[in-house]
């Protein structure tokens, strides 16, 4: 409960209700009701207390709170290559199953041999660099440094690259799966 929560944070910070309340601009019996759970604090009087303990708002719900994660320049997770010619690199962590967006930098080396994939979710690829022909559904793209495209949802598409170069690609996205060409 969040009363529970907001007691136990309290202590933590050794505080007492005198000061926490002060801190807050409320009375004493008042954060000594919250407490008890004997009230419900509105949004704005959480947000106030969370700022007086230093600690996320959060903290008093019976959720996981989890500090952000920084993927650095070069220190970023290992490539790995998903087909012959893709290699593909996170920008996000997505080990997380509550996650709902993924970021990848795809390299696409040339080749003959088209790339089949498929997003659990709405994928935004814009490529930084090098050209690419995409076909989705029955139609064919060919993507020039800094185009962008938005493919819906498991909507199933394939990626070439006919230069002599590597293309990058950022993609947004939902969970990555390899489609399994027909």
């Amino acid at each position: 409960m969040i009363g529970d929560n907001i007691r136990e944070t309290r202590k933590k910070n050794h505080l007492s209700l005198a000061e926490l309340a002060v801190r807050v601009g409320v009375s004493e019996s008042y954060i000594s009701q919250l407490e008890r759970n004997n009230v419900d604090p509105s949004i704005s009087v959480l947000r106030k207390i969370s700022s007086a303990l230093n600690v996320p708002i959060v903290t008093f719900f019976d959720a996981v709170y989890e500090e952000p994660v920084i993927i650095r320049s070069g220190v970023s997770e290992q490539s790995s290559l998903l087909f012959g010619n893709l290699n593909l690199i996170p920008l996000s962590s997505s080990s997380d199953p509550r996650t709902h967006m993924e970021i990848f930098k795809f390299l696409l080396f040339p080749g003959d041999e088209r790339i089949h994939l498929i997003h659990d979710g709405e994928t935004c690829l814009h490529l930084l660099n090098g050209s690419l022909t995409l076909f989705l559904e029955n139609q064919r793209f060919v993507l020039h440094t800094g185009d962008s495209i938005t493919i819906h949802t498991n909507t199933p598409y394939q990626l070439t690259s006919y230069t002599e170069t590597s293309s990058g690609i950022l993609c947004s996205t939902g969970h990555l799966r390899k489609e399994i060409p027909l």
